[in-house]
């Protein structure tokens, strides 16, 4: 740790109004390092050893969607919406039908 000098340590002490758009981002990166450090009470190597973890976790996941969806499943989740979109639009879709068949008319088409 002898290399980084400690102003690379220190938080940035401009204000969000005087940083520009990368500046932003490494302070989100600085403070989501600095919050990860303090999960794992200031050790470093158990902070490294958090998120390679967690890295590892997330691509199991990924592979595991990415093998269900080229098989043709999909998360509930998203079928729901899918299914949801479709009967909403398909509805509105024979409403406007009906509209257009019987231009004047107040009841609905059969």
């Amino acid at each position: 740790m002898s290399a980084l000098s400690s102003s690379a340590l220190s938080p940035s002490t401009s204000s969000p109004s005087d940083l520009s758009p990368s500046d932003l981002q490494n302070s989100h990166y600085e403070q989501a390092c600095d919050q990860a450090i303090a999960m794992c009470d200031g050790n470093m190597r158990s902070t490294i050893k958090a998120l390679i973890m967690a890295n590892e976790y997330l691509e199991t996941e990924l592979h595991e969607l990415q093998a269900a969806i080229s098989s043709g499943c999909m998360p509930k989740s998203l079928s729901r919406s899918l299914s949801e979109g479709l009967s909403k639009g398909s509805q509105s879709l024979s409403n406007s039908l009906a509209d257009e068949a019987s231009p004047g008319a107040t009841g609905n088409a059969a």
